[in-house]
């Protein structure tokens, strides 16, 4: 959730540059998206990725106080792999929201 405001934000910042931009034929709208899209896949993707992984293993390093609870961590690690694409969803729509929000 936090990565829909931090994208809303931003985008409704930026919007008076980036149409003065666009108005002067400096770059079309889908190269601000893709170049707006790379730059915050470190902050938006990496970052959430390694916090999961970093969970799991803690898991597989048996740190959990009872058996239970490291047979439960691993039978639920396969939860960790779509965080990636939970980000880029929410990101996604959050610059949809953002749009929305500013041409209101």
């Amino acid at each position: 959730m936090g990565n829909i405001f931090a994208v809303v934000t931003t985008f409704t910042n930026e919007l008076p540059v980036f149409l003065k931009e666009h108005d002067s034929a400096m770059y079309r709208t889908d190269v601000y998206y893709l170049a707006k899209t790379l730059v915050d896949i470190p902050v938006f993707v990496v970052l959430p990725f390694i916090m999961a992984w970093t969970i799991l293993f803690y898991g597989f390093l048996l740190l959990f106080p009872s058996a239970f609870r490291s047979l439960l961590h691993l039978l639920l690690w396969p939860l960790c792999l779509p965080v990636d694409i939970w980000t880029v969803i929410r990101r996604t729509s959050g610059v949809f929201v953002g749009g929305e929000r500013s041409s209101a």
